[in-house]
C-alpha cells in the first residue's frame, strides 16, 4: 500500500477500510463502548491530523494557483512533500483503529464504525465524539457489511 495519496500528488489520504476482525469475539455495543477511552484519544489525534492535512492541501493549491507557478519549483515540491507527510499521518492514525475492529470513515466529524451483528442482522455500530457510549447502529442486510467503501460526504479523501 502506498501511503500518502493518489496519482502521485499526495493530495488525499488513502481511504482505509477493513472488514470484520478474523478469529475474534463478535463485536457488541458493550465491547465497543469499553474501547471508547482509547478510540476517543485516537480520533482526537486523527481529527487534528486531518485538519493539518487540509491546511497543507490548501497551501499546495495556493502555490500551484500562482500566476508564475512551476510544479518543479522548490516551493511546490516542499508543499507537496508536506501534503504527503500529513496524509501519511492521517493514514497511520486510521490504522491504529484497525486492531480495535474500528474504522473512522470521517476524520472531519470523527465518526467511527464497527462491523457487527445486532439481533442477527448485519450492522455497523456507530459512534462519534461527544457520545458517552456506543448505542446506535444501522443495518438491514448483508450489503451493510459488504458496502464498506461507501463515500462519506464530509470526507474529501473518500470522494
Amino acid at each position: 500500500m502506498t501511503i500518502g495519496g493518489d496519482s502521485g500528488s499526495g493530495a488525499r489520504p488513502l481511504p482505509v477500510a477493513f472488514g470484520p476482525r478474523p478469529d475474534t469475539a463478535p463485536m457488541t455495543m458493550q465491547l465497543a463502548t469499553q474501547m471508547l477511552p482509547l478510540v476517543t484519544r485516537i480520533v482526537a489525534d486523527l481529527r487534528t491530523a486531518w485538519e493539518a492535512w487540509r491546511t497543507a492541501v490548501t497551501r499546495y493549491d495556493t502555490v500551484l494557483a500562482a500566476i508564475d507557478a512551476d510544479m518543479d519549483s522548490k516551493l511546490a515540491r516542499t508543499a507537496q512533500r508536506e501534503v504527503k507527510r500529513r496524509a501519511a499521518e492521517v493514514d497511520a492514525l486510521r490504522q491504529e483503529l484497525v486492531p480495535l475492529g474500528a474504522t473512522c470513515r470521517s476524520p472531519r466529524s470523527g465518526r467511527v464504525e464497527w462491523l457487527a451483528y445486532v439481533d442477527g442482522i448485519p450492522a455497523r455500530l456507530l459512534w462519534q465524539p461527544g457520545e458517552a457510549t456506543v448505542s446506535r447502529w444501522e443495518g438491514r442486510d448483508l450489503s451493510v457489511l459488504l458496502d464498506i467503501e461507501e463515500v462519506d460526504e464530509d470526507d474529501p479523501s473518500r470522494s
